[in-house]
């Protein structure tokens, strides 16, 4: 008896959201058209392989002034490289700048969902300030990376194996030690490289990495009513390139990985800092923090009360932030 009371509740809770994926069903549910399929086909087209780290970039085309327009704020003179590498079935696309003096180690900055690279000038002139060699990586199906747009088939392993692939094919040209940076699901990615992957990073920071979302119960059950008639929903990122429709088959499976996650005892994973934003309603703070707690040996947690999900890709980055993530990749702060 007890059990259909709550099947009950259940259905009157999530009532209203399945009405409003109905009733917007005609203009949001299932779109068609992305607006930015022309200007990725025309970049696409003029970005090559990065089979090494000496291909310069053809000037005066629309790529180069895409790419050439990423940092923002000061940084020291940089040689910078933009193109694609192999990620198992994905080519990824990646920015590389290089410090031309005094370079003292290399960072793997990954994005987080329905955004791309593009968005993190200002987090990559922050870190070249301090010597580092900083790469930026589209996640598949983001930016300029290959698969189907914001879709992680066949499984989240896609996002730690490009963790992976970026290392290993760019290692024999980038300067040890490697750290990492994580934002939302770009810190999933992190996670989920150290769950199956021997590590070759030193330190590794995530700023409110996705692990769970808000009322998760709740959408996941409105996935399930709707799930006969709705395959898609409309997205509006804020980039030239950012998502602009999102597939219901994602959240399929970060369930599928969040459960791998729960029966995952220990996460061998280097030194790290979590970072949380207290005005973030987009991930579960409190979840990230119990887990991460339980299953990093070595873990240093700030939680900044001005920051919201989004500071990282922001282009204003909050200070303290910054002053976080610099303070301990310098070893000013550590766990």
């Amino acid at each position: 008896m007890r059990s259909t009371i709550i099947g009950i509740r259940t259905i009157f809770a999530i009532a209203p959201f399945a009405l409003f994926l109905l009733t917007v069903s005609c203009t949001s549910i299932n779109p068609t058209y992305d607006e930015t399929e022309e200007y990725r086909r025309k970049l696409w087209q003029q970005c090559s392989t990065l089979s090494n780290l000496s291909i310069p970039q053809e000037k005066n085309t629309e790529f180069y002034n895409y790419a050439s327009g990423i940092l923002q704020g000061e940084h020291p003179p940089v040689k910078h490289l933009a193109g694609t590498i192999p990620s198992g079935p994905y080519s990824l696309f990646v920015h590389i700048f290089l410090p031309e003096t005094n370079i003292t180690g290399s960072v793997f900055v990954f994005h987080g969902y329905a955004t791309d690279s593009s968005h993190y000038g200002r987090l990559a002139s922050e870190l070249l300030t301090m010597g580092l060699a900083t790469i930026l990586i589209d996640l598949p199906g983001h930016g300029l990376s290959t698969g189907t747009r914001g879709d992680a088939w066949p499984g989240f392993y896609i996002y730690g194996d490009s963790v992976n692939n970026t290392i290993t094919n760019l290692s024999p040209y980038l300067p040890r030690p490697y750290y990492a940076i994580g934002h939302s699901t770009g810190g999933l990615a992190l996670i989920d490289y150290s769950m199956r992957y021997k590590t070759q990073i030193e330190k590794i920071v995530l700023f409110a990495p996705l692990m769970k979302l808000p009322y998760q119960g709740i959408l996941t059950s409105v996935r399930t009513i709707t799930s006969i008639f709705a395959h898609s929903y409309r997205a509006f990122a804020r980039t030239k390139l950012g998502l602009r429709v999102f597939p219901f088959t994602w959240l399929d499976y970060f369930v599928i990985w969040q459960k791998k996650l729960e029966k995952t005892p220990h996460i061998d994973m280097p030194s790290t800092l979590l970072i949380l934003a207290a005005k973030d309603n987009v991930v579960d703070n409190d979840y990230s923090k119990k887990k991460l707690r339980n299953k990093i040996d070595t873990i240093y947690i700030i939680t900044e009360k001005n920051a919201d999900h989004f500071e990282l890709d922001s282009g204003a980055p909050d200070e303290d932030v910054m002053a976080d993530i610099k303070g301990f990749l310098s070893d000013t702060i550590s766990p």
